[in-house]
């Protein structure tokens, strides 16, 4: 599983957050998130003029 916070594993045993995504037209995703404060989370940032 990878973290949807920072982007890297989670390892076998450490504790973790299970979110359920639901999709409008489709089934959805499920988010896995430590459970601890990720170290090197990173942000998006978009390129100048194109921000939604």
């Amino acid at each position: 599983m990878i973290c949807q916070r920072c982007g890297k594993p989670i390892k076998p045993g450490e504790p973790y957050d299970q979110l359920d995504n639901p999709g409008a037209s489709r089934g959805g995703c499920t988010i896995y998130l430590h459970q601890a404060q990720c170290p090197n989370a990173y942000t998006r940032t978009y390129p100048e003029g194109r921000r939604p």
